[in-house]
């Protein structure tokens, strides 16, 4: 699937979850990258998929996060997901889509600056920011609508019903922590 083909499809799950986008985003007018495109706005939009030998975790990254006058959410200049070969090889698209959510999700230069890493060993320090919170439920969504089978394979069905159960209570207008329970297991199954 081209880049920006997962960004469309992830905005789509997050404007289902009432997740909204950063205001400096807009599929038909680019507000970012404007370093990159010569100091304008508008330009090509710079955001490409990288994948790396690596045994560590994907990653977004950016040439330069930067305020816009005018908007709440930081701009970026050439993002790059970062993704292991490893999901590759096994077919796995949903890390691509938490990533997008990254991407497109609302942050502040000073959000980022506060931003906890994922080292391995921090999950529930690391799980309890608002972004990831986002990024995993719409990375779960994915997996539980269009990856049936991978789902079927890791949880049982009583886990199911209750992930898809906390998903539809999120879709119904719940805060996004009334699904950490649901989320939890899918991190035990390794689904995520």
């Amino acid at each position: 699937m081209p880049p920006l083909d997962y960004l469309l499809l992830t905005s789509r799950f997050m404007a289902e979850f009432h997740i909204p986008t950063r205001d400096t985003y807009h599929p038909g007018f680019n507000v970012d990258d404007f370093y990159t495109n010569g100091n304008r706005y508008d330009g090509p939009r710079q955001f490409k998929i990288d994948w790396i030998e690596t045994l560590g975790f994907a990653e977004t990254s950016f040439n330069k996060i930067y305020d816009v006058q005018g908007f709440n959410s930081s701009a970026y200049d050439s993002a790059t997901i970062l993704m292991p070969k490893r999901f590759q090889d096994t077919g796995r698209h949903d890390p691509i889509i938490h990533e997008c959510v990254h991407f497109l999700q609302h942050n502040t230069i000073t959000e980022d600056r506060r931003y906890i890493k994922f080292t391995g060993t921090n999950f529930n320090e690391y799980f309890s920011q608002r972004v990831e919170l986002e990024a995993h439920l719409i990375q779960v969504a994915y997996i539980c609508r269009e990856c049936t089978e991978r789902a079927s394979e890791l949880l049982s069905i009583s886990e199911q019903t209750v992930v898809n159960a906390a998903l539809n209570k999120v879709l119904g207008g719940s805060n996004i922590a009334s699904a950490v329970p649901a989320l939890f297991i899918c991190k035990e199954r390794s689904l995520i």
